[in-house]
């Protein structure tokens, strides 16, 4: 026993030179030490990488942003629309709202595609199922822009008829917001 005091304190004596030299054992520097610092070309694409996915993700935002007003556009033109009818149904004047409802669909569905076409792989990937009630949205809108250029083509449209089809398309652009609203939240933009 005597004997093992004399290694025993030699091993605790040793025991924090060996500990510094190795990095305090977590691998990383330990308090003073500096870690080792890539050469400065090294970090510049890091830094330009960094900006780029800032930058992408500042572009995804607007994409979204833009889609969302298009679809809000679509709600309010559709709610005004029906509110004008109930005052009043004049069919000219309807066939020429219509023309504009579907002018600003178009538009924004031009603006959903450019969210789609500025997803990464991976994020196509990981948003697919958010991406497809998006789609049923879509052909569930154009239905309804089907059936109101169908009571608009009738000889003597029904004003009852075409607000219950603007209506539709009301629902469903804010069936078509609801969607998008949580495909920014997966996409971490809200």
């Amino acid at each position: 026993m005597k004997r093992l005091i004399p290694i025993f304190a030699l091993i605790i004596a040793l025991a924090p030179a060996a500990l510094a030299t190795q990095g305090r054992g977590g691998g990383g520097p330990g308090p003073g030490q500096r870690a080792a610092s890539p050469p400065s070309g090294d970090r510049a694409p890091q830094r330009q990488r960094i900006h780029m996915d800032s930058t992408q993700q500042d572009q995804q935002r607007q994409r979204v942003r833009d889609c969302e007003l298009a679809a809000d556009q679509v709600r309010s033109q559709a709610r005004t629309m029906a509110r004008d009818a109930r005052r009043g149904f004049d069919p000219a004047q309807a066939v020429r709202e219509r023309d504009q409802l579907h002018r600003n669909v178009e538009t924004m569905l031009q603006r959903h595609e450019q969210v789609l076409q500025g997803l990464t792989a991976p994020q196509r990937d990981r948003l697919r199922d958010r991406i497809r009630p998006l789609d049923q949205s879509r052909d569930r809108l154009r239905i309804c822009l089907r059936e109101l250029d169908e009571e608009l083509a009738q000889p003597d449209p029904d004003d009852n008829r075409f607000r219950g089809r603007v209506r539709d398309v009301e629902n469903a652009a804010r069936d078509w917001q609801a969607h998008y609203r949580e495909l920014a939240r997966s996409m971490g933009l809200r």
